[in-house]
């Protein structure tokens, strides 16, 4: 009974320290990064676009929910690039 006692103590002391350094600590001393930051560092390529309720981007009675579907051809391989100062272009 003494020996599966000891054994679970040393298979949680084991498991307690794998654990803890398993975690990945920040060594550069950098904070995380805000979502603004990560909004901001670089262009965007859009995936999906939606909207709801269905709407008319055209104004030629086609409503769609899926916004990138009836998008033109042209507008579909744009890139979406967001500033710090609240720009998007």
């Amino acid at each position: 009974m003494k020996q599966k006692i000891q054994l679970t103590v040393l298979l949680l002391v084991i498991t307690g320290a794998i654990t803890t350094l398993s975690c990945k600590k920040n060594k550069t001393g950098e904070s995380a990064k805000t979502k603004t930051e990560l909004l901001t560092t670089g262009s965007w390529k859009r995936t999906i676009l939606t909207s709801n309720p269905a709407n008319d981007c055209y104004g030629n009675g086609v409503f769609a929910t899926d916004i990138l579907s009836v998008m033109l051809t042209c507008e579909k391989d744009n890139f979406d690039t967001y500033q710090t100062n609240g720009i998007w272009e």
